[in-house]
């Protein structure tokens, strides 16, 4: 009777808000690029604009109060307004422009600033981990396939549109025929970008094995984004790990498992053309650097270190000082805009700017806990290779940084209780 009771049960599917918002916050940069419409060239209507509307709303009518450590985001916005103000009277910027870029903005930072408030922390890193391991695996894949002369999926979502300033790269370069994996996102460096984040995380739980598969991934894609970065991540960690309350016992094993990679690395690059590629490659990057940063071709890298950054001399005191205003410069100077956040906020909104840009990552450094300052630590270093500006990429860091568990929550709650008490 009581098998037959539960075979008669009916079945039940439970949906968590706090499950849901984990999962958007951890799949949101794969899905950056892709749109739902486009309406000339002034509005593109993304697939991720649907998403944080719906959940932002949801989470919005749930818990209304403004919680300061979550609208942090808010102040980058409207300080950059009150900037680019300031900037207009020194130069001839567009202000509706100004405006649209700007309240774009704020309506993102107000929407996060209460998807953020909801306690899913650990489903965030546990969807961020499945999904940096499929990604991962498709490197691998796309890296063996392609060394083998072989068809495989270049990591672009069927069905769903890129927006007309989007390109996708794929994983053989278009220029050299490197084999530069992809995996599922826009291009190399992404990948690198997306997976530090579950890699660090892989190392603070001691899950090495999963760590050194993000590591080697991270590594076929020859970014150097992807290199530096598991470098920098890693080297930090064994450094600071009593502040990022990493055991000593976890620190041996990171350490015993480099020296591990490293040992087969080399045999690897001795005994195998396609690994030995990728370290060609990586060296080629490392040895043109210096001629790339001070030579006249616009290089990669180039561009993503120092972008337009001689246009800076041309400036007024008055534009030096606050800029020609938000997402002006390019159109003022018919320059290509790309560049990392540091020059373009410089060239926007000048040392007004900078000093902005500075305190918001100062006063988020203050709001992280400890163990979670790499992350932090991690947003500085990329923001000084790419343009990682209020886009998903960028709100996955600071998800990093900010969300809490139900167990932080109720640890923030019980302690709030009791100085009311005293």
């Amino acid at each position: 009777m009581i098998a037959n009771s539960k075979m008669n049960k009916p079945y039940s599917l439970t949906i968590s808000l706090v499950g849901v918002v984990a999962f958007f916050l951890a799949v949101a940069p794969i899905l950056d690029p892709y749109i739902i419409a486009e309406m000339g060239s002034s509005l593109t209507i993304r697939v991720n604009d649907l998403f944080i509307i719906i959940l932002g709303v949801v989470c919005f009518c749930k818990n209304i109060k403004f919680e300061k450590r979550s609208g942090l985001l808010l102040m980058l916005p409207i300080g950059l307004l009150l900037v680019s103000v300031f900037s207009l009277l020194g130069s001839d910027g567009n202000m509706a422009n100004i405006l649209k870029n700007v309240i774009i903005w704020s309506i993102y930072a107000f929407l996060l600033m209460y998807i953020w408030k909801t306690p899913c922390r650990d489903d965030f890193f546990r969807y961020v981990g499945i999904i940096g391991t499929v990604a991962a695996t498709v490197v691998i894949m796309q890296f063996i396939c392609g060394n083998l002369s072989l068809p495989m999926w270049n990591g672009r979502l069927p069905i769903l549109e890129l927006s007309k300033y989007d390109q996708w790269a794929g994983y053989v370069d278009f220029n050299t025929g490197d084999i530069r994996p992809n995996g599922i996102f826009q291009e190399a460096s992404y990948v690198g970008i997306y997976l530090l984040v579950p890699y660090v995380q892989s190392l603070k739980e001691n899950k090495i094995r999963k760590a050194i598969f993000f590591a080697v991934a991270m590594v076929l894609t020859t970014s150097l984004v992807s290199v530096f970065g598991t470098m920098i991540a890693t080297g930090y960690m064994v450094i600071d790990h009593r502040k990022l309350k990493i055991n000593k016992k976890i620190v041996f094993r990171i350490i015993l498992a480099v020296i591990i990679v490293i040992i087969a690395g080399i045999i690897l690059i001795n005994s195998n053309d396609a690994v030995k590629s990728v370290w060609r490659y990586v060296l080629r990057r490392l040895n043109n650097l210096d001629s790339d940063i001070s030579g006249i071709r616009e290089s990669s890298s180039k561009i993503r270190l120092l972008g337009n950054i001689d246009l800076y001399e041309q400036f007024s005191l008055w534009q030096k000082t606050f800029g020609v205003g938000v997402s002006q410069y390019s159109t003022l100077f018919q320059a290509t805009s790309y560049s990392n956040v540091y020059v373009t906020t410089l060239l926007n909104s000048g040392v007004a700017g900078i000093v902005l840009l500075f305190f918001f990552l100062y006063k988020l450094r203050k709001n992280v806990c400890r163990e979670n300052v790499v992350f932090c630590v991690l947003l500085m270093i990329i923001f000084a290779v790419d343009y990682m500006w209020f886009n998903w990429y960028f709100f996955y860091y600071i998800s990093a940084c900010l969300l809490v568990s139900r167990k932080q929550e109720q640890g923030d709650a019980d302690i709030y209780t009791a100085n009311r008490r005293m």
